[in-house]
């Protein structure tokens, strides 16, 4: 009797111990503080949500505003365990910034988007604040789409051609749509102008050489030094200069003129760098997403395909 007895209290003392393990478990590493920016809302939010592990209720409806329905501005309560895995994705990885795609999204918005032939789920979790659809500009999608998987928290959606990754805090489920093709054209492009200026990549990584091309088919004469443009907390912010060959600035007929540009990473980026440093051999960029800028000497000005400095 005495050993059933015990037998039983070490069952139930060992069965106390895993749910105060998976109690533990259960709870992402975050830091109650986001730096958010919303691409379809062009939005920034800094917020510190929860102290000591204690959230702040007029903060959480702050952050649940801001993931709001971006068609008509209609808000949710967004669940907390998203607030804290999105809390804790951009803590892993110390990003800068977190971009928001798409947060809460009303049931009437998300219909719409099915008749237009958008692949999204019929009773999505974002109508219910349990989803964003997420992006890191100094992380890959591949890099995040499998950490989070590795958590094991809820749905997990790869599109690497969109530049994005679907996470939810609902069922345990994975699917992926299309491949990455490393597009070079995404961008704001000025169709006035006829300059174009292109990247060979999308992304590049510590070391890589990048391979500008400027095409000038009207032989536009443009200013001697072409821009790179950081993006940073939802703004372009000139980060250096380039000088431009004499023939392409001086108008001697060079149609088309190629800048090799090995890539060197200056490491993680805490705050914004004013000038980049342009050595001769290299380009030295904090990780994240740029652009060049050439303008005209009449003042068009033309922009090049976005292009990234991802960590490996």
């Amino acid at each position: 009797m005495t050993h059933i007895v015990n037998t039983r209290a070490i069952f139930i003392n060992l069965l106390i111990l895993i749910m105060s393990f998976s109690a533990q478990a259960s709870e992402l590493k975050h830091d109650g503080f986001l730096r958010l920016y919303n691409f379809h809302l062009n939005e920034t939010l800094e917020i510190a949500y929860e102290k000591d592990h204690v959230p702040n209720p007029e903060a959480v409806k702050r952050v649940s505003q801001f993931l709001r329905s971006r068609d008509n501005a209609e808000v949710a309560g967004m669940n907390l365990d998203l607030i804290h895995l999105l809390d804790h994705l951009a803590d892993h990885f110390g990003v800068d910034t977190l971009e928001i795609i798409s947060g809460y999204r009303r049931p009437e918005f998300n219909e719409a988007l099915r008749a237009e032939g958008r692949n999204v789920a019929k009773n999505s979790y974002h109508t219910k604040g349990m989803a964003s659809d997420i992006h890191m500009d100094e992380i890959t999608e591949k890099k995040l789409v499998n950490y989070v998987r590795r958590l094991g928290r809820g749905g997990v959606g790869y599109y690497p051609d969109l530049l994005m990754v679907h996470v939810d805090v609902g069922r345990v489920h994975t699917w992926q749509e299309n491949e990455f093709t490393d597009r070079t054209d995404i961008g704001e492009f000025n169709k006035e102008c006829s300059l174009d200026l292109k990247t060979d990549y999308l992304f590049y990584f510590d070391g890589q050489i990048q391979n500008l091309t400027v095409t000038n088919p009207e032989q536009i004469s443009v200013r001697e030094k072409m821009g790179l443009e950081h993006f940073f907390r939802g703004k372009w912010f000139p980060s250096g200069d380039l000088v431009v060959r004499n023939g392409l600035s001086q108008n001697l007929g060079l149609v088309q003129s190629q800048y090799t540009l090995p890539m060197k990473a200056l490491g993680r980026m805490q705050e914004r760098v004013d000038t980049v440093w342009m050595h001769p051999t290299e380009l030295v960029l904090p990780y994240g997403k740029f652009r060049w800028k050439l303008e005209t000497i009449d003042g068009k000005v033309q922009y090049s395909n976005e292009f990234y400095l991802k960590r490996m």
